[in-house]
């Protein structure tokens, strides 16, 4: 584990011996302190408004002082469960994904490869928390930094990035006590008026549980099987769409609607009140769960509380299949950097499952998808040459963490669409789920990639989207597909569509380049001793004030390589094979040097 909070003091840990409900009511919860309670992560519970888990905890948490932090640690189909409950007297402030120390292997499903560390508090401001980083971490073929940093080094801490919410570099093993886990939460608190972290294990206390598979059903022999028709692309309100399809007539539904943050989409407003959100969002989830086959999936992509919601509603139709933590990393709105999108993928009655893993079909190079990138090897393509080249085992088998398909951030991979998913994932998912000629629908089908990507697996689709625009967007692209171009080929044109709030600068030549600006910021910094304003730059500059104003999209921009910036991204070890120790970097912070190096497991 490495990692560093700032200006933290690390809260001491306690751990309270609770043997039965009424022991946890008796503890004294009037301080302010973090509490942690521990689950079992390994068997679903049968969670009920008047079981054990609900009333005593409940019970509990009204006795805690306004300043309490609540965190738990939980598997992702009992958090689906218990977080509407305790919402009820918390509130709801992060789902952070840890990484498993072993995949649990499920019958015919993704193996299970994390577990959830759900953070509630009982006041309803913003988190209050250390800002803590990440150390970095080394690709043990080209010695570099896992992620490409390309030329903005100068802007980077010299010690590791920002945290985010999906954490893999410490990890979580059932049978033992989760140090790591509680070592982060230590310094991650570690601000008045907090002093102690305590540790509550509720791995015997927990309420009744249930076998998931007893409960399923074959559903196949009660209903009648439909044919969808031929692939088509229909440019309608999804609603008036569904009236054309037939029940049980799909073999996998995947749906990434609007998330109702504000995107600018072309005939919708994302942004309206949550609870016609929710309303509108029930409805196509009826739907889908009407048109789905008996046995096969349906996948709904989203941030992990909206799926909460979603789940609550279509739980009564459909039944658990994966929780499927992506991370890809979205604009670093807060402290916590939001990197936990996830896929909740639910089936018709008894699932068959991932076929793409039970018909051994996943070592196809046709399905490279289906084989994951180990972890802490890089994307770089020189780094994959080499890794070829010397007959390294860079893929492993796939489980439900992924972290290997990162999204469309370069404006030559986008068209004119806010919210483009990589077709990487829709390769995955798709192979993942279906089986060649079997038909592939997406209600929201936007630019068109979902419905691409089924052509090119050989897979029947049908695609929904309201926007006229969009729609002609996803046909045109079709035309290229069928013309033998292809569709997702970087593009020389900029689109008029943004994923972010962040101003897009015009394209032009740069007389002196931006990295050579922004070191010079910082040598002004050093200077006067703190960060240069506009007025400072004019005065103390060796380059005309006007490449400032135009090349930058705003001042934090241009200051951005103030402070303790500016990291190396190779290591200073030789290459050692996954699974060894491996020195991580060696930086320097400031006028003091790190006296030691920190030790990585590569697993």
């Amino acid at each position: 584990m490495a990692h560093r909070s700032e200006n933290s003091e690390p809260l001491s840990e306690r751990r309270l011996d609770v043997r039965n409900w009424n022991d946890l009511l008796h503890i004294d919860g009037a301080k302010e302190n973090v509490y942690i309670f521990h689950f079992d992560t390994e068997t679903p519970y049968s969670l009920t408004e008047t079981d054990d888990i609900s009333f005593n905890t409940e019970r509990f948490f009204s006795k805690l002082s306004d300043e309490c932090v609540i965190c738990f640690i939980v598997s992702s189909e009992n958090a689906l469960n218990l977080i509407p409950r305790f919402q009820k007297s918390l509130f709801f402030k992060l789902w952070i994904s840890i990484r498993r120390d072993k995949p649990v292997v499920r019958e015919c499903e993704l193996p299970n490869n994390h577990i959830g560390l759900v953070i509630f508090t009982k006041y309803k401001t913003s988190l209050a928390h250390c800002k803590t980083r990440i150390a970095y971490t080394c690709c043990p073929a080209c010695k570099k930094t896992t992620k490409d940093y390309g030329g903005k080094k100068h802007l980077y801490s010299p010690y590791g990035t920002l945290m985010s919410d999906v954490w893999r570099d410490i990890t979580y093993q059932p049978d033992i006590f989760p140090s790591g886990i509680i070592e982060r939460l230590r310094d991650l608190f570690g601000l008045p008026p907090y002093k102690i972290v305590n540790y509550i294990d509720l791995r015997q206390l927990t309420g009744s549980k249930y076998d998931r598979n007893a409960e399923k059903k074959d559903v196949a022999k009660n209903f009648a099987i439909a044919d969808p028709g031929e692939s088509r692309l229909v440019n309608a309100d999804c609603f008036k769409a569904f009236k054309e399809m037939p029940d049980n007539s799909v073999d996998f539904a995947f749906a990434d609607p609007p998330y109702n943050i504000k995107k600018k989409y072309q005939n919708w407003d994302d942004a309206i009140d949550i609870r016609e959100y929710f309303r509108w969002c029930d409805k196509w989830l009826d739907e889908l769960a009407r048109i789905v086959r008996p046995g096969r999936t349906v996948a709904v992509i989203n941030i992990p509380l909206w799926l909460v919601r979603h789940f609550q509603h279509i739980k009564y139709k459909l039944d658990f299949q994966s929780w499927i933590t992506w991370e890809a990393l979205g604009l670093p709105v807060r402290k916590i950097m939001p990197a936990h999108y996830c896929i909740l993928c639910m089936s018709k009655g008894k699932a068959r499952g991932a076929v793409g893993v039970t018909e051994k079909i996943n070592w196809d190079t046709r399905y490279l998808e289906l084989n994951m990138l180990k972890q802490w090897y890089c994307n770089r393509k020189s780094c994959a040459n080499l890794r070829n080249s010397a007959k390294i085992t860079d893929r492993e088998a796939l489980t439900d963490l992924w972290w290997d398909i990162h999204r469309l951030k370069h404006n030559s991979n986008r068209v004119d669409h806010p919210c483009q998913l990589p077709p990487q994932l829709m390769r995955r998912l798709i192979a993942l789920y279906t089986l060649e000629g079997e038909c592939v629908l997406d209600p929201f089908n936007g630019a068109g990639t979902t419905t691409l990507v089924a052509r090119e697996l050989g897979r029947r689709f049908i695609g929904f989207e309201l926007s006229e625009n969009y729609h002609k967007i996803a046909l045109d692209r079709h035309h290229d597909l069928e013309s033998g171009a292809d569709p997702f080929a970087k593009r020389k044109c900029t689109p008029d569509a943004k994923n972010s709030r962040v101003k897009r600068l015009k394209k032009q030549k740069y007389a002196v380049p931006k990295k050579t600006l922004q070191l010079e910021v910082k040598r002004i910094a050093g200077q006067i001793g703190r960060v240069p304003t506009r007025e400072d730059v004019k005065k103390h500059s060796k380059h005309p004030f006007s490449y400032y104003e135009e090349y930058f999209a705003d001042w934090g921009e241009v200051c951005s390589a103030v402070g303790d910036k500016g990291m190396k991204e190779e290591s200073d070890t030789e290459y050692e094979e996954p699974g060894h120790k491996q020195l991580a970097l060696f930086e320097r912070l400031g006028k003091y040097e790190l006296k030691s190096a920190r030790l990585r497991e590569f697993s």
